[in-house]
């Protein structure tokens, strides 16, 4: 059963869209891979994973699972451009806000290492806040 869905307008009919899990190293219900052909031809990847979080109290399944499955794969952002999304569970120095960052878990650890030794750019800079606390909160930045 998939744990990730990436939606697609179907109205779009500049845009193909293609189910690319055969790219994968292995296959996984944790990360979808989809291929968008839009008018100029070129092909992009999107890439959209959800990785559980650490058991706490409860059971879950497969944590830190989607995360590791990405790092092995061969994505080859030069030669194929590639958007990288999803839920990841995984908090980091990399991507926190200083207000918000309290925590590096090892999913952070191992998706920082991986973005760094692959070079992949982050797509909000760091230190940026992306969730707006509710009265008496503060801002913060959410986890990958």
């Amino acid at each position: 059963m998939p744990r990730v869905v990436t939606y697609v307008a179907r109205h779009r009919k500049d845009l193909l869209v293609a189910q690319r899990q055969d790219l994968l190293a292995e296959s996984t219900p944790d990360i979808l891979m989809l291929e968008a052909q839009g008018i100029r031809g070129r092909p992009l990847r999107i890439v959209n994973i959800y990785s559980a979080p650490p058991a706490t109290g409860g059971r879950t399944i497969r944590p830190g699972h989607g995360v590791r499955l990405l790092t092995r794969q061969q994505l080859d952002g030069d030669t194929h451009p590639c958007v990288i999304a999803g839920d990841f569970n995984a908090h980091n120095a990399l991507w926190s806000a200083a207000s918000s960052y309290t925590r590096t878990t090892a999913a952070g650890r191992y998706l920082a290492s991986w973005i760094r030794t692959e070079k992949w750019e982050l797509g909000l800079k760091q230190g940026s806040v992306n969730r707006r606390g509710a009265r008496g909160e503060a801002d913060t930045a959410i986890d990958l």
